[in-house]
């Protein structure tokens, strides 16, 4: 469900009550996105495990301090704070932004966490992380976290220019509301499975620099849930190649036997041809018996010739032996891969 001009610290709260309290169905949950212009609430299959959950809500917050002036920076707050594309905010504003971001950037460090700027290329482009501040990483996960500066909404008076734009065919639509600065700051995170909640921000009750001990927790949530999802992948992923593995190697039994059974039924043709040709020789001989000397020296040397050809078809007058096992190829074995791919569990 998408939303425009909404208060997004009311639908994230509306949406973190409606997953505690079982307001979803069962096995799904609702995740919150988006701000004040432009928001969107989506249903999702991922649920949180209670097991996680109740752990994650055990756990004590630990409170981060805030430095109150902007020293000794973490390398990567440091950029942050060079690049003035980011974090675009007036002053006060701004430096309390470098401020909350290097407490958190030191206190990730401090719990053995990597903390770093989303890379951006040639191109200005930061990939999955582009709006991002700073990138937290758990293990193989990464969580970029991205500060913004709440804004005010008012109705908005229209001008003597607009009303006169808006009259005309096909003219621009006046805006509703006015969104001001408010100096109040709120953290994204983005990356990993939600356990909680996505935004942390300042509310009627506490202070942005109040709640980087949540933020963190819900970073470790995330990164604790994507690693068990990873795990579970991979045995996901062993499981599926073994099973296909087993029904690969009993497809090559069964093409290895197909193609005995071709060999047979192509030697039993090959002495049914030959006792053919025996027969009809036999009435050959006899034929000859009743010739006169000159033709008959004739027919013999034919006969003699044809005996011995007739000789070489049948696979009884050979060595008899097992078949050399068939060279088998990926199509070989296809018809009998039970509908499975024979290139590999994923078809590849």
């Amino acid at each position: 469900m998408e939303l425009a001009d909404i208060d997004p610290s009311y639908y994230d709260n509306l949406v973190r009550s409606a997953n505690r309290h079982g307001k979803v169905p069962a096995g799904q949950r609702l995740e919150f996105s988006g701000g004040w212009r432009k928001a969107a609430v989506t249903l999702t299959g991922e649920p949180i495990p209670a097991a996680e959950e109740a752990h994650e809500a055990a756990k004590p917050i630990i409170e981060v301090p805030v430095a109150e002036q902007l020293r000794r920076l973490h390398p990567a707050v440091a950029s942050a704070r060079q690049d003035k594309t980011r974090l675009a905010f007036k002053g006060p504003v701004r430096n309390r932004a470098l401020r909350v971001l290097d407490a958190l950037a030191k206190e990730a460090v401090r719990r053995g966490y990597e903390v770093s700027r989303a890379e951006v290329n040639p191109r200005g482009y930061r990939g999955s992380s582009r709006d991002s501040d700073l990138v937290i990483t758990i293990g193989e996960h990464d969580h970029a976290l991205s500060v913004v500066e709440d804004t005010d909404r008012t109705p908005h008076e229209p001008t003597a220019r607009e009303l006169e734009e808006a009259a005309k065919p096909f003219g621009r639509r006046i805006p509703k509301y006015d969104h001001t600065p408010s100096g109040r700051l709120t953290v994204h995170i983005n990356g990993g499975l939600g356990v909680r909640q996505s935004h942390f921000g300042d509310t009627k009750t506490y202070n942005l620099e109040n709640r980087l001990g949540e933020i963190l927790q819900e970073i470790e949530g995330r990164a604790a849930a994507s690693e068990a999802r990873r795990l579970e992948r991979i045995a996901q992923a062993e499981a599926e190649k073994r099973a296909w593995e087993e029904v690969r190697d009993q497809a090559i039994l069964d093409a290895t036997e197909a193609y005995y059974a071709k060999v047979l039924a192509k030697q039993a043709e090959r002495w049914e041809r030959a006792n053919e040709l025996a027969r009809y020789l036999d009435a050959m001989a006899a034929r000859i018996e009743s010739l006169d000397p000159e033709p008959r020296a004739a027919g013999e040397a034919w006969l003699a010739w044809s005996r011995t050809y007739v000789a070489s078809l049948s696979p009884l007058a050979k060595k008899l032996r097992m078949p050399e096992a068939p060279k088998l190829t990926t199509e070989d074995i296809k018809p009998f891969m039970r509908g499975l791919s024979p290139y590999g569990p994923r078809g590849y």
